[in-house]
């Protein structure tokens, strides 16, 4: 009986979102910018092997082979041998998906081709199409517009409009107009600076993708009656790549308001820093009357990082410690009012401490203005660190160890930080070992230093040094230890200690002989017992003279 492969492939498409596989023959139909999903699935009908399987999809582009594009099928398998997944089993199925976004109104189809060999060389391929229709969707766009300020003064001010184009549609459009209107008078291009524009980033051919949005400002005089509402219409229109087109608008409201006082307040510090804990800071306060007539000061307070207000005028109370700035001040149209006030700003080491001012004024009408100001004044970090280096002994004996203990403390008030320990030992020591605290690390022989990042404020730690005394550290030994950081340190003094011990020698200590085999020695004298002998006969002859003389005096 003869065994053969075929090959039959059956494509269909689905929206995004729905299951594989579609219906066979239907043609789909979406919405231009809708994604749709190719299911594909190839089958081998027949009793052999289809090895070499391939799918390829011509991209809906017959007559351009360069945009063609292979689908990765799933449950193929090796069924000649050669270590590739890429053969149909007699009867198998396999199956893949592509999916592709669509954007050109029509109809579109495609053609997948699947194709394999028998073990014989014979070349075996089938196709299939699927049929989608892309129907034009017309662009929508969504136009949002906002002022800024939203009142001006009487009898008016320039006003800047913000303009945002969102494209809700599903294709780029482009834009081909941007109109305004005030309160229904005739349009006027927004996008050329002519009357009444004064100024404008808007322009004419900016793309907007699908989801986007486009803004853009435009500046002009808002004017009219105290108690005024003036309603502003901006008007956009786009264009999409078909042709087709639309428009959207949305308008803001200024309102015409009567004429206060205003004034304008800064507030300088000179680029003043202080150092942790704080410090005494002066402010120079300056109040521009930008008004139209003269204004009198009410009052000048300031606050501290968000603190409760306090009165900065004469005569200086509270944490005032000094002040120049007065109320009852008259300024001038287009004057500048300015005095100074001291006080003392806190903080920890690296905070940045915020001082708002607020100045208030009325003009002869008692209607009253405000402004307020802020300067920020930085902290520096202070790290007093003291070192205290210690030694249990009160002398050192040469041929033996001795301890050291350097107590490291930092007193704050900041965190200190890249901490440095050195210690430069003297001639006639030499290093044992060193013990680093947790965190610690400690390296060098001679000069021995150790590190660590950060040591915070009020924290103490130890490092401890074993050493060998020589003789060369006779008669007496300093060691200086000393410490160090990154942050300044405002009692330098307590940065360096050093401890200076007697050293003595052991009396009667020799160096050791070194010692000699005694198989090389010749044996010479008399021998050990012999020698005993004669010693204690000496010993009894001499007691007997003492003795004898003893009795003859007597």
């Amino acid at each position: 009986m003869v065994t053969r492969p075929a090959v039959n492939v059956v494509k269909t498409a689905v929206r995004e979102g729905q299951p594989c596989p579609g219906v066979d023959g239907v043609t789909l139909v979406v919405e231009e910018g809708q994604k749709v999903r190719y299911c594909y699935v190839v089958t081998n009908p027949g009793s052999a092997p289809l090895l070499n399987v391939s799918l390829v999809d011509d991209n809906g582009t017959p007559l351009i082979l360069g945009d063609d594009f292979a689908v990765t099928l799933s449950g193929l398998s090796d069924q000649d041998g050669d270590g590739q997944a890429d053969d149909l089993a007699a009867g198998g199925t396999a199956t893949g998906q592509s999916e592709l976004t669509s954007f050109e109104p029509g109809t579109v189809m495609n053609v997948a081709t699947a194709s394999g060999s028998s073990r014989s060389g014979e070349h075996l391929s089938d196709t299939d199409t699927a049929v989608v229709r892309v129907d034009d969707v017309a662009p929508t766009i969504s136009v949002t517009k906002s002022a800024d300020p939203t009142s001006v003064p009487e009898p008016g001010a320039p006003v800047t409009f913000t303009v945002s184009i969102q494209n809700t549609s599903s294709e780029p459009v482009t834009v081909t107009a941007i109109t305004d209107s005030i309160d229904d008078g005739a349009p006027f291009d927004v996008t050329v600076v002519s009357a009444p524009i004064t100024a404008t980033t808007c322009k004419i051919g900016a793309s907007i993708a699908p989801g986007s949005t486009y803004s853009c400002e435009f500046t002009l005089v808002v004017s009219g009656n105290a108690e005024d509402v003036v309603t502003d219409v901006v008007r956009a229109t786009v264009i999409d790549d078909d042709g087709t087109t639309a428009s959207g608008e949305d308008d803001a409201s200024v309102i015409i308001t009567d004429v206060p006082p205003t004034i304008e307040v800064t507030k300088d510090d000179g680029g003043a820093t202080v150092a942790a804990p704080g410090g005494e800071v002066t402010y120079t306060v300056s109040i521009h009357n930008t008004s139209f007539e003269s204004v009198t000061v009410t009052a000048i307070t300031d606050s501290i990082d968000g603190g409760t207000p306090f009165s900065v005028t004469a005569p200086a109370t509270g944490p005032v410690l000094a002040t120049t700035c007065e109320a009852g001040v008259s300024i001038g149209p287009d004057e500048i009012y300015t005095c100074e006030f001291t006080v003392r700003v806190e903080g920890s080491g690296g905070e940045v401490v915020t001082d708002t001012v607020v100045a208030s004024v009325v003009d002869d009408d008692g209607t009253p203005a405000s402004d307020d100001d802020d300067e920020q004044t930085p902290v520096t970090p202070v790290a007093d660190l003291a070192i205290v280096k210690e030694t249990p002994a009160t002398t050192f004996t040469v041929g033996e160890q001795a301890t050291y203990t350097l107590r490291v403390t930092n007193n704050g008030p900041s965190t200190a930080t890249n901490v440095v320990v050195t210690d430069q030992l003297p001639a006639g020591l030499t290093l044992v070992s060193v013990q680093p605290p947790s965190g610690w690390s400690c390296g060098g022989t001679t000069t021995i230093t150790c590190t660590v990042p950060s040591m915070g404020a009020g924290t103490t730690v130890e490092v401890a040094l074993t050493v060998l005394v020589g003789s060369g550290a006779q008669p007496s030994v300093t060691n200086v230890a000393e410490v160090r950081a990154d942050e300044p340190d405002q009692i330098p003094s307590n940065n360096r200690d050093d401890v200076t011990t007697p050293v003595v020698a052991v009396a009667g200590v020799t160096q050791a002989r070194p010692a000699v085999q005694a198989a090389t020695l010749p044996r010479t004298g008399l021998d050990l017992a012999r020698g005993v002998g004669a010693g204690v006969l000496l010993v009894g002859c001499g007691l007997v003279l003492v003795l004898a003389g003893r009795r003859r005096r007597a």
